[in-house]
């Protein structure tokens, strides 16, 4: 088992994940990294208060840490942003201590929802594990999430007016029971994929 260590959330956006990781003692210290203003503002607010926490608004591809800073990264729906994602790939492994983890994750193509601002339609598992392991990093795991069914569900939810403040969340919820195969086929959003740095 792994013990809670310093985290740093790549990508932070306005650190809500980060934080539960905190609250539930899955990190002892927490570090939000976000490039955009708007983000970083929603983010310096949320973390308001927050112990062992600081916020910083800079770029993946230059992080301003020291070498080997932190025990754990996540990034979570980040990548897909990047232009240069190899250099930001080598900027989560200069500053990932010897031994720990990032957990990163991004769409899965074909992308249901493009974002404007995406430079590329996501990563299949071969393709962060291209990205990744040339950096020094050892592939452990990945994860498929949010299938079509589910967000099929979810979007008939966001379009009911009011019957939409009473329909359960887990009403949507279309794969909780499938393996992570059954996932993998039924055409995800999202993969999280797992590395550890040799």
């Amino acid at each position: 088992m792994v013990k809670p260590g310093s985290l740093l959330d790549a990508g932070a956006g306005s650190g809500e994940m980060s934080k539960k990781l905190l609250h539930a003692g899955l990190c002892r210290s927490l570090t939000g990294v976000e490039p955009f203003e708007k983000n970083f503002l929603i983010l310096r607010e949320n973390w308001d208060g927050l112990p062992e926490s600081k916020s910083i608004q800079a770029q993946l591809e230059k992080l301003p840490f020291e070498n080997s800073s932190f025990d754990q990264v996540l990034s979570c729906q980040v990548f897909e942003h990047i232009q240069n994602h190899e250099q930001a790939a080598r900027e989560v492994a200069r500053v990932l201590r010897h031994g720990g983890h990032a957990l990163i994750s991004v769409p899965h193509p074909p992308e249901i929802s493009p974002g404007e601002e995406h430079v590329r339609p996501g990563y299949t598992e071969a393709e962060m594990r291209a990205l990744m392991e040339p950096c020094g990093f050892e592939f452990l795991a990945a994860e498929y999430f949010f299938t079509y069914p589910t967000l099929r569900r979810l979007f008939c939810i966001l379009e009911l007016p009011w019957l939409g403040w009473i329909v359960s969340p887990a009403w949507a919820d279309q794969e909780s029971g499938l393996t992570n195969e059954e996932r993998k086929k039924m055409n995800p959003y999202g993969i999280a994929c797992l590395f550890r740095k040799l």
